[in-house]
């Protein structure tokens, strides 16, 4: 009698044991299985084709065979480009199309801007998914003209540039830029204008301001 009844005892203990265990699991496991995941907000790198357009003012100072002249213009266009995107580093190239309008007289003879353009690579760094620094370096071309007296003469002069800047997410598409960059004209490849005076040669180094808006695509 008293081992039957010490039997039937350990018997309720070891279900109450067992029972006790699974209950919570199963209703912690029911409870998971119903409720919704914590929604995952993921914002899009910097990776993608984009295009935009910048306004600003260039600073020029160019020498015209000796004759140093300093000249404060409008600089605007257009640019297009591709990032790509590995961890925090962005890479990629752009190219620009647009418009100088320097405007400027040397030795007597009426010196203005025009259609101009760069290629240039870009490496940045992407700080978060809303702000990207970047370097950017490579091949600028330009059209300008020289007018003395009864000679005018145009063509187009190469050279270099290089600058930093920022672009700054407005929406997941739309972004702003700033940037500064140094533009050396006439240092690659011929730059000899015929004038009155005979042949001369044009050369300048341009700081220029630049802001805009662009899309990604």
């Amino acid at each position: 009698m008293k081992s039957s009844f010490i039997l039937r005892l350990s018997t309720m203990v070891a279900v109450l044991a067992v029972a006790m265990g699974i209950g919570p699991a199963l209703a912690a496991d029911l409870s998971g299985s119903n409720a919704a995941p914590d929604p995952v907000i993921q914002l899009p790198g910097w990776e993608g084709t984009y295009l935009g357009a910048t306004s600003g003012v260039v600073r020029t100072r160019g020498d015209d065979d000796g004759d140093a002249k300093t000249s404060t213009d409008y600089i605007g266009g257009v640019f297009a480009g591709y990032n790509a995107q590995t961890g925090k580093v962005v890479y990629g190239v752009e190219g620009e199309l647009g418009y100088n309008g320097l405007k400027a007289s040397s030795l007597g003879a009426d010196i203005k801007g025009g259609v101009n353009g760069a290629v240039r690579g870009r490496l940045g760094y992407a700080v978060n998914d809303r702000l990207l620094i970047y370097t950017a370096a490579g091949l600028a071309a330009g059209r300008y003209s020289v007018k003395d007296g009864s000679v005018s003469d145009s063509r187009m002069l190469t050279g270099w540039t290089a600058g930093v800047g920022a672009d700054v997410a407005l929406t997941d598409k739309v972004f702003a830029r700033g940037e500064y960059r140094y533009t050396n004209i006439g240092s690659i490849g011929s730059n000899t204008f015929e004038t009155a005076g005979g042949p001369a040669k044009l050369s300048g180094g341009m700081n220029e301001f630049r802001i805009g808006l662009g899309v990604r695509f």
